[in-house]
């Protein structure tokens, strides 16, 4: 799931993959009322990334991944914000 959202944020940047996010898509949308679907909390996810990330002003999305998701696991650690500043 969380796969089928990053790529669907990058289709949805992309603006060329229009065939490849709606076939993510459609596997996503139920009979429930628009904003309780699945599809409705992928939009709802991406829009608070975009909050969270103008509000901080640094990449929130690789927090995420590194703190929640690989634990930095295989030795995957981001580069903090002020040390890419400075280099």
């Amino acid at each position: 799931m969380f796969e089928d959202w990053l790529t669907m944020m990058i289709c949805a940047f992309d603006g060329k993959r229009e065939d490849e996010y709606l076939s993510i898509v459609k596997r996503y949308i139920d009979e429930r009322e628009v904003g309780k679907r699945n599809v409705d909390y992928f939009a709802q996810a991406l829009g608070q990334i975009m909050i969270e990330t103008r509000e901080q002003q640094h990449d929130v999305l690789g927090n995420i991944f590194e703190n929640y998701i690989t634990h930095g696991r295989n030795g995957q650690f981001f580069t903090p914000h002020p040390i890419c500043d400075m280099m």
